[in-house]
């Protein structure tokens, strides 16, 4: 199910937990999603088996769509509150607003996901099933994970007029032949296939929405002053087509597919009105002829690059460049503070990725634990306050022995949720700077991280940590045992990722610590380190 939610809906890994509640009693419903952008409620079941393959027949499909009985009004969603459902089920329809979605009459949709493949009686129930019905077995999976390319482009012909018929045509062997040139923007809206999506048939992946990117592009389209620009910051969009020729000012095309700019298209399509003449975008054509196998090989390749995020836009930043030479520097070449996706890292010690490091720095200076998921934040809004000036590399490298002692203790966390969660060592990391700025050798972690790291002995600081996350661990126990012992469910997910109760489970946490220093004073991190 996760798997799915990550490659699929396109969620971060620890976002998608998030929406999972795959256990006992689930009412046959291992996960819940919510789209803002086109109001929908999306319900998830899943059948593994550990050997992908196998038939999968319709019985589970048919039973599947009950579970949109306790959804079909607010009463009945309330009634599955109140059922024997498991806890975390009950936690997810809370968090998402389920009750208040259905009685803003979002649509509902099942969504059937299995590794097996369906059989003639599992395809028969799907064409039938209706439109908010989607079956997922491994062939579809397998296919649109790849690419989603089907076998017909849009049918008929196309002219781009070319300004002053500048063009590039490239003959290729075997009758391949190549078109680059800058198209009218206003071309492109006028592209067949737009509006019921046949046009991207071939892309390996529709319309995403309200994303950052599409928000960017629909912004330099709106822009007075930056839209002459369009071409030069969009990377414009590759089309395959049966046919094509030049003729004078015009490039014509037949039987054709966007094979990749999907985004671009929809964009100066959804805000045509606002197109300029003389925006230009660029394109190009790739003329195969019947060759269905090029197509589909020039789909693969031309959507097969690794995207783009912010940390690797960041990668060539002084900040970054500057980091990274005095790890090398500071640690004698031995411990690699990572900038780039692919960088090289034979022959170090340690490698410290920057996204990872960002997160470390969130956690424990910044202390917002709750908010490490927000990879895309750390890079953008929250970089000049992450990677400020007083950043240094004995800082992070000391983070990141706290970090894997933090680890290795949330192993023992009796909450099996909370356990294997990976926001909850951040929140760890955010109880340790509350200790350590009340200890007299921790506080100098922040306050000059170089004479902490040179004054104290590293296996001792180590082991200081170790046993500093052992003691949480007793206390974050209590604490979810006092939060479950009526009977109520510990919905680890939404407490870890709010503000409020993060606060509420330091100082009850803390509480419960300086309790037991109290009575051990030998507990205390300057005496654990030999600091006293």
């Amino acid at each position: 199910m996760k798997w799915f939610l990550i490659n699929y809906f396109r969620l971060d890994d620890d976002i998608a937990e998030y929406y999972i509640c795959d256990n006992k009693n689930d009412k046959g419903i291992d996960g819940i999603y919510t789209d803002d952008l086109v109001n929908a409620i999306y319900v998830f079941q899943s059948k593994y088996l550990p050997q992908a393959g196998g038939d999968q027949g319709d019985a589970d499909l048919r039973d599947f769509p009950g579970v949109k009985a306790w959804f079909e009004n607010a009463p009945n969603v309330d009634n599955l509150a109140a059922s024997l459902a498991n806890k975390e089920l009950k936690a997810i329809i809370d968090r998402l607003k389920i009750k208040e979605r259905i009685q803003d009459n979002w649509s509902f949709n099942l969504l059937f996901v299995t590794n097996k493949v369906f059989d003639r009686n599992g395809k028969e129930y799907l064409e039938v099933a209706g439109e908010n019905f989607e079956g997922w077995d491994l062939n579809r999976l397998f296919s649109s994970y790849t690419y989603a390319a089907k076998d017909k482009p849009v049918t008929g012909e196309f002219a781009f007029g070319i300004e002053g018929g500048q063009a590039i045509h490239h003959m290729m062997p075997h009758g391949v032949d190549v078109f680059v040139f800058a198209a009218d923007a206003t071309d492109i809206t006028k592209l067949d296939g737009i509006q019921n999506g046949a046009l991207f048939d071939k892309n390996v992946r529709y319309w995403l929405g309200n994303t950052r990117i599409n928000r960017e592009i629909a912004k330099t389209i709106a822009s007075q002053t930056e839209q002459s620009k369009f071409m030069v910051y969009n990377n414009g969009i590759t089309l395959v087509a049966e046919k094509g020729t030049r003729t004078g000012e015009k490039v014509i095309i037949e039987n054709y597919a966007v094979v990749n700019g999907c985004q671009t298209v929809l964009s100066l399509y959804q805000n045509k009105n606002l197109i300029k003449p003389g925006t230009k975008v660029f394109v190009k054509i790739v003329v195969t002829g019947q060759n269905e196998e090029l197509s589909r090989q020039i789909t693969r390749f031309n959507n097969n690059q690794n995207s783009i995020g912010q940390r690797d836009l960041k990668s060539n930043d002084k900040v970054q460049q500057d980091l990274q030479k005095q790890f090398l520097d500071y640690f004698g070449g031995k411990v690699l503070f990572n900038i780039k996706r692919g960088e090289p890292d034979d022959g170090y010690d340690v490698i410290i990725p920057n996204d990872f490091a960002a997160q470390m720095i969130t956690a424990y200076v910044l202390c917002e634990p709750y908010s490490t998921h927000q990879k895309t934040e750390i890079f953008t809004e929250k970089y000049n306050a992450i990677f400020s000036r007083h950043l240094s590399p004995p800082l992070i490298f000391v983070l990141d022995l706290m970090y894997d002692e933090i680890d290795i203790a949330c192993n023992e966390i009796k909450n099996s949720g909370a356990r294997d969660y990976k926001t909850t060592r951040f929140f760890f990391m955010q109880l340790f700077r509350k200790i350590l700025d009340d200890d007299s050798a921790g506080k100098l972690l922040l306050e000059d991280a170089n004479r902490f790291y040179e004054a104290y002995d590293g296996k001792k600081v180590t082991d200081g940590f170790s046993s500093l996350a052992k003691l949480l661990v007793i206390g974050f126990d209590h604490y979810v045992y006092n939060k479950e012992k009526d009977g109520s469910w510990f919905d680890y997910k939404n407490a870890l990722r709010s503000a409020s109760q993060t606060q509420d489970m330091t100082s009850q946490i803390l509480l419960i610590y300086k309790t037991s220093l109290v009575l051990h004073p030998e507990g205390a991190f300057a005496r654990l380190i030999g600091a006293n």
